[in-house]
């Protein structure tokens, strides 16, 4: 078993601090509202091949569009894990009292 190192403590509250940022950011009436614009305005749910006029696809087209939706993609992916912690960590609203 691999020793955890204080750079893999970090990285982890730092990957944390994000997915809490996220939550903050998307998680409200705004956010969502936002998130619903962004999906209609980039065809989240439009198939990304589209035929052109004539047949066949414009592949470049295509590439844009998927760019597009991975941003979407990984926005909703963040949203599924869970926001833990106080909602900002930076600030922390919880104190710990030692003996």
């Amino acid at each position: 078993m691999s020793e955890i190192t204080l750079e893999d403590v970090e990285r982890a509250r730092d990957r944390q601090r994000t997915i809490n940022a996220y939550h903050r950011v998307f998680s409200g009436e705004d956010g969502q509202r936002v998130m619903a614009d962004l999906k209609s305005a980039f065809g989240f749910s439009a198939p990304v091949f589209v035929a052109r006029e004539g047949g066949g696809f414009d592949t470049h087209h295509a590439a844009v569009r998927d760019g597009q939706r991975q941003v979407l993609l990984h926005v909703d992916a963040i949203m599924e894990e869970e926001a833990r912690g106080d909602a900002n960590v930076e600030e922390p609203q919880v104190t710990v009292q030692t003996e």
